[in-house]
């Protein structure tokens, strides 16, 4: 295995169709080299396979220590890097494939940046629907840095950037999408994250719409 990829998934408030959604359309696309796990507060749903159910608060302003116990249990697997997505994001498994090829093997995390001056040399933060990040990295955040309150993206930016100095590259943007129109197959990405500002059922139809156009035009 070479990617991980965690989706931070949620099982309140009309989320948690999309773990299952997700499943049936991106993540059914078999990759070699890149294995998906979805992870979430509460306990983990029964008859579920490759999910995590994390024994702490589910709420968003907890999501950094939610995030450190997944890769407290992603640790246990062999993997060269994470790649941290979302619930209302598409992966491209083949295209993160290849991302992962074009990074140095330690010390990076890559990803699109927040507009945050919160860190080293202003740079803001990664964003967090979009984060490759290496394994002595993430090592070094489970082993150093259990605990924190706030947000995952922003601490961890924080902490990686200010304490750590580990390197960034944010030469792979992820494609955002509010309409079926806004899928560019010209330009390939490893990610079409869905805009926030689409309803939840918007959201859904969206990415069956995205998997539609990308399985057909890789037939």
């Amino acid at each position: 295995m070479k990617v991980l990829v965690l989706v931070l998934s949620h099982l309140e408030d009309g989320y948690e169709p999309f773990i299952d959604l997700q499943k049936q359309t991106w993540d059914s696309i078999p990759v070699p080299g890149v294995e998906t796990f979805f992870y979430y507060g509460g306990k983990t749903r029964p008859g579920k396979t490759n999910e995590w159910g994390i024994d702490c608060d589910s709420s968003i302003e907890n999501s950094y220590n939610k995030m450190i116990l997944a890769f407290k249990e992603a640790l246990k697997l062999n993997w060269d890097y994470i790649f941290r997505t979302n619930s209302t994001s598409y992966v491209v498994k083949s295209e993160l494939l290849k991302m992962h090829e074009e990074l140095p093997d330690t010390n990076i995390i890559a990803g699109q940046l927040g507009p945050y001056p919160y860190c080293f040399k202003k740079t803001g933060h990664v964003q967090g629907f979009s984060m490759m990040i290496s394994r002595d990295v993430v090592e070094k955040l489970v082993a150093n840095y259990p605990e924190a309150d706030g947000i995952d993206a922003p601490v961890m930016s924080r902490i990686l950037f200010d304490k750590e100095k580990v390197n960034m590259n944010n030469d792979h943007y992820p494609h955002g999408v509010e309409e079926p129109s806004d899928v560019d197959l010209t330009n390939p990405t490893h990610l079409y994250r869905v805009n926030k500002h689409v309803d939840l059922q918007g959201r859904y139809l969206l990415l069956e719409q995205i998997h539609k156009s990308v399985t057909q035009t890789s037939l």
